[in-house]
């Protein structure tokens, strides 16, 4: 009976596939994920006193008009600004701005 023993080298795999990675970019990795915007409507400034006041059905008035733009935010930053639609029974934003 005759064996026949490969050397195995694990570090040229590695760098095939640190090879792989950096020919095809992570942009298929990145592209890919999901990521959480927030829509901010508008502000208003209310005391503590105020805020232990609220009751259900009360309106709050925010401080920007019904027809200034909105302020598409993730992580904390502004990335868009766009107008408030109607998209069948949801609410959509109509980008008219990118920062």
């Amino acid at each position: 009976m005759t064996l026949t023993a490969t050397r195995f080298q694990y570090d040229k795999q590695e760098d095939q596939v640190e090879e792989t990675i950096i020919e095809h970019g992570f942009s298929h990795v990145i592209d890919n994920l999901d990521v959480e915007c927030q829509i901010r409507l508008g502000t208003l400034t209310l005391s503590v006193g105020e805020l232990k006041k609220l009751k259900k059905g009360q309106v709050l008035q925010l401080n920007e008009k019904t027809s200034e733009q909105v302020d598409v935010i993730l992580n904390q930053k502004i990335i868009a600004r766009g107008e408030l639609v109607c998209c069948d029974d949801y609410f959509g934003i109509k980008i008219t701005e990118l920062s």
